[in-house]
Formats: C-alpha cells, structure tokens, sequence
C-alpha cells in the first residue's frame, strides 16, 4: 500500500521539478547583462519613490509603484490591499505624522520574465504632527 503512495508522490515531485527547470535559451532570451541592467533600473526607481513620499505626492506615487490589485505589507500592521487602501493608508499616516524618508534601499531584487520584485529597508523620521520641534528616528 505504501508502494502506489511512494510512486504517486515521486511521479508529483518529478512533474513539479521538471515544470521548473530552465527553458532552453533562444535568440531572443535576455542575456545576464541586461538583467542586470534591470535590477539597476529598478534600484533606481527607489530615489524617485523617495522623492514623491516625502513631497506627499501619494496619488503619483500609488500610480507609478503600484497596480490596481497590489499587496502593501508593513511591518507591525495589516496587509493593504488595492491601490485604494494603500493610497488611504499613506494619506492616514500623513495626516497625523510628518515623515521623511532619508534613504529607500533594496537589498534583494529578483526577476522572472517581465515580473520583478524587491525588498529591503526604508530609513528616516516620523514626527507627529503638532511636535514638529522633537523627531524621532524609525
């Protein structure tokens, strides 16, 4: 009985591993080069993000970073769901916070055909609005 289990599970695994194997490269495959010319352009794009969260231009910058069905997921608060609830959380925040994003860096990028994403680490000051005078660092 364990048999049929064993060789089902194998013949899974061996259909899984085969259906992530590399394609065989073509003509038109993008070289490692411009991969890499990719994930700069995408590290990049980080200064732009920067400049448009700190001049609280969230509506331009929700349409260039984000599509319609995107997950925002911050640390110690619940997933934002959809460009709306995102663009509603930025505007929340700013309302009762003055933030400055000093520096946006991307510690990991990765690309699979015309999806890329990163991850990494946002540093700067939250002041709460009314005690402009005292800053404190997140």
């Amino acid at each position: 009985m364990k048999k049929p289990t064993l060789f089902a599970l194998s013949a899974l695994l061996l259909c899984f591993a085969s259906s992530c194997q590399k394609p065989e490269r073509d003509a038109s495959a993008r070289p490692e080069e411009d991969a890499k010319a990719d994930i700069a352009s995408i590290k990049a794009l980080l200064v732009e993000w920067v400049n448009l969260y700190n001049a609280e231009d969230f509506e331009k910058l929700i349409s260039i970073f984000y599509k319609k069905n995107a997950i925002l997921m911050p640390p110690n608060a619940p997933a934002r769901r959809t460009q709306e609830e995102i663009l509603l959380s930025y505007r929340k925040d700013s309302e009762s916070n003055i933030q400055q994003v000093d520096d946006s860096v991307a510690e990991d990028v990765r690309i699979c055909g015309d999806l890329a994403f990163a991850w990494g680490q946002d540093t700067g000051t939250t002041t709460p609005r009314g005690r402009e005078s005292r800053s404190s660092t997140v």
